[in-house]
């Protein structure tokens, strides 16, 4: 087994082991990427949790996940990547929220709600992802709020607005996706 660092930022750096499947893994072991048959394409990190995507499009996730951000059905931390979602093309994660695009354009949200973060008309936290978008070509999340661009380029946001950060005229919190 050989290991391969990967450097994301001068501050943060990644090992994985390289290894293939053993006939002794059946398909159905996707719990880590070092039992995957693809290669790790893109990484995402945010307050305590880290992101993992292969080629696929399949989601590896570990670290903090009280509040289920990681999409993943425990809320406790995962010490090693667990598979959580598929078909996925982007990662945004907020301190306690993320957001998932898959590869049909949807835009699918789990974790921390307290501010109205996920764009559920709520407050109510999302233990599993919801879909709540269609059209979706990009995502970013802040450390209570979320924005993310639909195909016409149009710009959605949501959540925190505490300081005017979601540049809709205004401080109140979002808890559905207004235009900006």
């Amino acid at each position: 087994m050989k290991n391969k660092i990967i450097m994301v930022s001068p501050l943060l750096a990644i090992s994985f082991s390289s290894c293939k499947k053993t006939n002794a893994q059946n398909d159905n072991d996707k719990g880590n990427p070092s039992t995957s048959n693809t290669k790790i394409m893109n990484v995402t990190a945010s307050f305590f949790s880290s992101f993992f995507t292969d080629s696929e499009g399949i989601v590896f996730a570990c670290g903090n996940n009280s509040k289920n951000q990681l999409g993943y059905a425990q809320a406790s931390s995962q010490y090693l990547p667990v598979n959580t979602i598929d078909n996925i093309s982007a990662i945004a994660s907020g301190e306690y929220h993320t957001l998932f695009v898959k590869a049909d354009k949807t835009l699918w949200v789990v974790g921390n709600n307290d501010f109205g973060q996920l764009g559920t008309g709520n407050n109510n936290d999302q233990q599993a992802p919801v879909e709540i978008a269609s059209d979706v070509i990009a995502i970013a999340a802040g450390k209570n709020f979320s924005f993310y661009i639909k195909s016409d380029y149009s710009l959605w946001a949501m959540g925190n607005n505490t300081f005017g950060q979601l540049g809709n005229g205004n401080t109140d919190n979002q808890s559905r996706p207004v235009k900006i």
